[in-house]
C-alpha cells in the first residue's frame, strides 16, 4: 500500500474522519442529549405548570367577574325599586299637602301600600325607620312586625358584614350623610316554613326628609355564594379530568393542593388529605416542603415519590416545580421523574454505537472506490476551471480532458455554467421587478427583521400612513414606535405585539386589528396582515396595512343607534301604561266638575289641580312616545321657516334677555313633510337647552341651508335615510359646551347634566325620536368654552305647504242612546268609562280583554251599537279583536282608544273599516263628539 498515493490518503482520511467524528458524536450526544432532554422535560413541566396556573387564574377571574356582575345587578335593582317607593311616598306627601288629607292618614295609607310590595321571588320587601338617635325606631316592617315602634339594639342587631355596630344606626348614618346608600349585613330570610337563620344581605336606604323617614329594602345574596362555590367545584373537577390527559414524559404529571394540604387535583390522590405524605429522606411532610420551596423561591424541589404503576413505594427520584395562586390559596405543581430521560439516553447511545460500526466499514469501502476513480484526472480538471469571475463562475469553457467520465463531467460543468449565468440574470431582473412592485404599491407594506424587531424596508405608502416624510425616516423604527401605548381592549401594545409576531411565526400568517399612532399623535385603526418569510438566510416579517378607522367609527355609531332603538321600545311601553292611568284620572276629574256634582269652590280647585297635574303627566308621556317613535303624528307639508319663526317668538318670551337670538333662513326649498307641533318642539327643546348653557348670556343662532346628501353619506349614517335633497337646520350657541364623555349620551332618555328638579332628561331623547320618525338624521359637535352646534337634516318635499285654519275648542258634550261594548284591561278605565258613557245616555257592557269582548259580541252583536276597545291588552289585543269583530259583523262600528298605535297598523285598520281613533288620555267631550260622529248623532 502506497501511503503517498491520493487514493490511499483519501481512503484513510475519510475513514479516520468518519471514525473520529462518530466517536466524538457519541460522547457529545450522550452528554448533550442528557442535558437537552432534561431541559426539554423541565421546560415541558414548567410550561404545563404555567398553563395550569393561567387556566386556574382565568377560571377564577370568570367566577369573580360573574360574582361582581351579579352583585352589581342586585344593587342596581335595589336602588331602582327604592326610587319607585320613594316616588310613591313623595306622591303621598304631595297629596297630603295639596288635597288636605290629614298627615297621619296620608302616612298610614302609604305605609299600608308599601307594606304589601314584594319582589325577588317574594323575599324582597321594604321597611321604614325614623331618625331617632342613637338607635332609630322601626315605623313599618312587613316581616318583623314585633319590632315596630322599637329601637332595636343588642348583639342580635350588630350584624354588619364589613363593620361593627348596630345595623339600624348604620342605615341612619348613611341616609343622613349621603341621602342614600348600601349596607351589607346578615338577616333572617323568609321561607315557607318561617324565617331562616341569618343570611348575607345587601340593603339600600334612602332618606325622605319631609317626614324624616329612612326607606329601606334589601336582597339576599346567599344564592350567589352557593353558585360561586359550585363553579369552583366544577373547576376542580375539570382540572382532575385534565390531569389524566396532560403528562410530562411517560409518567410525569401536575397536581394541585391547598394551603391546608388537601389534594384538589391529582391522578392518584385527588380528594385526599395530604398530611400523611411523608418524604422518606427528610421524614417531613412532602407538601409542606413543596410550599416551603416556593416561598424560598427555589427553582425546583427534589424528593422521592411513588409512580402510578408502582403506587406506595416512594423510591423514585423526582423533582417538582411549584407556584402559588394566592386568590384561592392553591399550590400548583408540575413534576418529572429523573430516570425517565436517563433510560432514554442509554438506549439511544447503544443504537448509535452499533450504527457507527456499520457506517465506518461502509465509509472505508466507498472512500476507496471514489478515490480510485477521480484521483488522477481531478487535478487536471481543477486547473482548467480555476480561472473564475467574482461570482465563482469560470470565465472560459472547461476543456474536455481525461477519461470518459471526466470528459462527461466537463461537459456537464459547462452546461451548468451556462444555466447558472442565465439564472443569475433572470434573478437580478426578477428582484428588480419585485422591488418596483413593492415600492410603487399603493398598499402600505413594511419589512421587519425578526431578530432586531426593526423596520428594514417599506414603501412610500407606509411612510405616508405613519406620518413620516420619507422611507428613510421610517426605516429603523419598531412597531411600538408607531403604536398607541394600549390597544382598544386595554392591553399594552408592548405585550400584544410580541404575541401577534409569535403567532405569525407559528402559523406563517395572521390577520388582526391594531391601534396605531402617527408622528403627530393622531390615533388610527388598521387591519394588519402579518406573515413570516425567509430571504437569503435572513428571517423576516412582512406586513400590509389597511386603514379601517372609518369602518370602526361607523360600527360604533350603529351600535349606539341599536341601543337607542331598544330604549325607545321600553319608553313607548312605559308611556302606554301611564296613558291608561291618566285617561281614567282625567275623565274622572271632568265628571267631578259637572254641575250636578255640586262641588264647592275648594272642591273645584282640587279637581283643577288633579287635571293640571294629569295634563303635565300626559305631556311627559308624549315625550316618551316621541322618543320611542310610537306617538301618532299628523304629517303634512310644513314650512320650516314658519315653524322656526314661531318657535323663536315663544323662546323670546321664555329665555333670559341677555341671550341674543339670530335667524339666518337661507334655504330656498323650505318645505318638508312633517308634524308641525313636533318640529316646533325640536327647536324649542334645543333653544331652551342652549339657554341653560349660556347662564351669563350669549348668542343663539338658527340657520337653514339646502344640501344634497349622497349615497356614501347615507350609508355611513346610523339613521335610515335615502339620498336626495335635504334642508340643513343648524342650531348653534356660544355656551359652555359639552364634555366628550357626555356627548355620546345626550340623546339617552333620563340622562341629564342638570341639577335635580331642573328637567326629566327626555328633551333630547324626544328630539332624537322626532328626527328619526321624520326620516331625517341629527348630529352634534361641541367644544368646551366655545359652544355647541346641532345639525338636523330633513328631506325636502315638492308638495305645496298646508295651512291650518284656527278653530276654537268645542266643549260641547253629545248625548245619545244605545249599547256600547267598552273593552280595556285597566279596571280604572272600565269603571270611569262606564260611568261617563252612562251619563251620556248609553247602556254599557264591559270586557277586560279582546277574547272576552269577542265572546260577548258573538252572542249579543244585534244589541250592541258601538265597540270602544283598547289596543294593547293581554290574552287578545285590540287589533286581533278588531278583525274578529269584523268577521262576526262586517258592518259593526269600532273605535280604537290607545296610548300609542303604530301608524301602519292604524292605517291598515282604517282601510279595513275602523270607525275612529282617540288617543289616551282624552277629555270626555272629545270622546262624546267622536261617538256622535260615528253613530250620526246631533248635538
Amino acid at each position: 500500500m502506497n501511503l503517498n498515493s491520493l487514493q490511499t490518503r483519501i481512503t484513510l482520511t475519510i475513514a479516520g474522519i468518519v471514525a473520529i467524528s462518530l466517536t466524538l458524536t457519541i460522547i457529545f450526544f450522550s452528554s448533550r442529549a442528557t442535558n437537552e432532554l432534561s431541559s426539554a422535560m423541565d421546560e415541558n413541566a414548567i410550561n404545563l405548570l404555567n398553563a395550569t396556573f393561567n387556566l386556574v387564574s382565568s377560571q377564577h377571574s370568570n367566577i369573580q367577574f360573574y360574582k361582581e356582575a351579579m352583585m352589581a345587578r342586585r344593587k342596581e335593582e335595589l336602588k331602582n325599586n327604592t326610587d319607585i317607593v320613594y316616588k310613591l311616598i313623595e306622591s303621598a306627601y304631595m297629596g297630603y299637602k295639596a288635597a288636605g288629607v290629614a298627615e297621619e292618614e296620608a302616612k298610614r295609607r302609604i305605609l299600608s301600600r308599601i307594606n304589601q310590595i314584594r319582589f325577588a321571588d317574594d323575599v324582597g320587601y321594604f321597611w321604614v325607620n325614623d331618625i331617632t338617635r342613637p338607635i332609630p325606631k322601626i315605623i313599618m316592617h312587613p316581616v318583623r312586625p314585633d319590632l315596630i315602634g322599637k329601637s332595636s339594639d343588642g348583639p342580635r342587631y350588630h350584624c354588619l358584614i364589613n363593620g361593627e355596630g348596630n345595623i339600624f344606626t348604620a342605615f341612619l348614618n348613611i341616609a343622613e350623610q349621603d341621602g342614600e346608600g348600601y349596607v351589607e349585613y346578615l338577616w333572617p330570610k323568609p321561607s315557607p316554613s318561617g324565617l331562616t337563620v341569618d343570611q348575607p344581605k345587601i340593603g339600600f336606604v334612602k332618606y325622605f326628609k319631609p317626614w324624616n323617614w329612612i326607606i329601606g329594602t334589601g336582597v339576599y345574596v346567599d344564592d350567589i355564594e352557593i353558585d360561586v362555590k359550585k363553579r369552583t367545584e366544577a373547576v376542580i373537577r375539570d382540572l382532575n379530568n385534565t390531569i389524566l390527559k396532560q403528562m410530562v414524559g411517560e409518567n410525569g404529571y401536575y397536581f394541585i393542593f391547598d394551603k391546608n394540604n388537601f389534594v384538589l387535583a391529582h391522578p392518584l390522590y385527588a380528594g385526599m388529605d395530604g398530611k400523611n405524605f411523608i418524604n422518606p429522606v427528610t421524614k417531613n411532610n412532602i407538601l409542606d416542603e413543596l410550599k416551603d420551596s416556593y416561598h424560598r423561591k427555589l427553582d425546583f424541589f427534589q424528593y422521592r415519590w411513588d409512580k402510578p404503576e408502582d403506587k406506595g413505594n416512594f423510591i423514585y427520584a423526582k423533582k417538582s416545580y411549584v407556584t402559588y395562586f394566592e386568590p384561592l390559596g392553591w399550590y400548583i405543581a408540575s413534576s418529572v421523574y429523573d430516570k425517565y430521560y436517563e433510560n432514554k439516553i442509554s438506549g439511544a447511545v447503544k443504537q448509535i454505537v452499533l450504527f457507527s460500526l456499520f457506517f465506518i466499514i461502509g465509509s472505508i469501502l466507498v472512500a476507496y472506490l471514489v478515490s480510485k476513480s477521480i484521483s488522477k484526472p481531478l487535478i487536471l480538471l481543477i486547473k482548467s476551471i480555476s480561472n473564475t469571475d467574482d461570482y465563482g463562475i469560470p470565465l472560459n469553457k472547461v476543456k474536455r480532458i481525461g477519461a470518459t467520465e471526466i470528459q462527461t463531467l466537463s461537459t456537464t460543468f459547462n452546461k451548468m455554467i451556462t444555466s447558472i449565468t442565465e439564472s443569475r440574470d433572470k434573478l437580478e431582473a426578477s428582484e428588480s421587478f419585485n422591488k418596483v412592485l413593492f415600492h410603487d404599491s399603493i398598499i402600505p407594506l413594511v419589512v421587519m427583521d425578526q431578530n432586531t424587531g426593526k423596520f428594514i424596508d417599506c414603501n412610500q405608502a407606509a411612510a405616508d400612513i405613519y406620518g413620516f416624510k420619507t422611507i428613510a425616516d421610517t426605516i429603523g423604527k419598531s412597531p411600538l414606535d408607531v403604536s398607541a401605548e394600549r390597544q382598544e381592549d386595554g392591553e399594552l401594545s408592548s405585550i400584544a405585539a410580541p404575541r401577534h409576531i409569535a403567532e405569525a411565526l407559528k402559523k406563517g400568517s395572521v390577520l388582526f386589528d391594531w391601534l396605531h399612532q402617527k408622528v403627530n399623535g393622531e390615533l388610527w385603526n388598521a387591519e394588519v396582515q402579518l406573515m413570516s418569510l425567509t430571504y437569503k438566510d435572513q428571517n423576516l416579517l412582512q406586513f400590509s396595512l389597511l386603514d379601517i378607522t372609518a369602518r370602526k367609527q361607523a360600527q360604533e355609531q350603529l351600535s349606539h343607534n341599536r341601543k337607542m332603538d331598544a330604549i325607545g321600545q321600553l319608553a313607548g311601553g312605559v308611556a302606554h301604561d301611564f296613558n291608561n292611568l291618566l285617561a281614567g284620572i282625567i275623565t274622572a276629574s271632568q265628571m267631578l266638575k259637572l254641575p250636578k256634582r255640586k262641588l264647592d269652590d275648594k272642591g273645584l280647585e282640587l279637581v283643577d289641580m288633579i287635571m293640571s297635574a294629569s295634563t303635565r303627566a300626559a305631556d311627559f308621556t308624549n315625550k316618551l312616545l316621541t322618543f320611542g317613535r310610537k306617538g301618532k303624528m299628523l304629517f303634512s307639508p310644513i314650512n320650516i321657516h314658519t315653524a322656526i319663526n314661531e318657535t323663536i317668538a315663544m323662546l323670546s318670551n321664555t329665555i333670559d334677555k341677555k341671550i341674543n337670538i339670530r335667524v339666518n333662513n337661507n334655504a330656498t326649498n323650505f318645505i318638508v313633510n312633517g308634524d308641525n307641533a313636533e318640529l316646533q318642539n325640536i327647536f324649542l327643546n334645543l333653544g331652551i337647552n342652549a339657554s341653560h348653557a349660556m347662564a351669563e348670556g350669549g348668542e343663539l343662532t338658527f340657520s337653514t341651508t339646502n344640501i344634497e346628501l349622497n349615497r356614501e353619506f347615507c350609508d355611513a349614517s346610523t339613521f335610515a335615510i335615502e339620498p336626495g335633497q335635504f334642508i340643513d337646520i343648524e342650531v348653534r350657541d356660544t355656551g359652555c359646551g359639552i364634555e366628550d364623555n357626555c356627548l355620546s349620551k345626550i340623546f339617552d332618555p333620563f340622562y341629564t347634566t342638570k341639577q335635580p328638579g331642573s328637567g326629566s332628561g327626555l328633551g333630547l331623547s324626544a328630539v332624537y325620536g322626532t328626527v328619526h320618525s321624520h326620516n331625517g338624521t341629527i348630529n352634534v359637535a361641541s367644544e368646551i368654552g366655545i359652544g355647541t352646534v346641532f345639525h338636523i337634516y330633513l328631506p325636502n318635499t315638492s308638495a305645496p305647504e298646508t295651512t291650518n285654519e284656527e278653530t276654537s275648542d268645542n266643549n260641547i258634550t253629545i248625548t245619545g242612546s244605545g249599547t256600547i261594548l267598552l273593552v280595556d284591561d285597566e279596571e280604572l278605565i272600565r269603571k270611569v268609562g262606564s260611568i261617563l258613557l252612562k251619563e251620556m245616555g248609553f247602556d254599557v257592557i264591559l270586557a277586560a280583554n279582546g277574547l272576552e269582548a269577542v265572546n260577548i259580541f258573538s252572542s249579543q252583536n244585534k244589541d250592541i251599537d258601538l265597540i270602544i276597545t283598547d289596543m294593547i291588552m293581554p290574552v287578545m289585543n285590540g287589533r286581533e279583536a278588531f278583525y274578529r269583530f269584523k268577521k262576526i259583523d262586517n258592518n259593526c262600528k269600532i273605535i280604537i282608544s290607545s296610548g300609542f298605535v303604530r301608524d301602519e297598523n292604524l292605517e291598515q285598520m282604517e282601510r279595513d273599516g275602523l270607525s275612529g281613533f282617540i288617543k289616551k288620555p282624552f277629555k270626555s267631550n272629545e270622546l262624546s263628539q267622536l261617538i256622535g260622529k260615528v253613530l250620526g248623532l246631533t248635538q
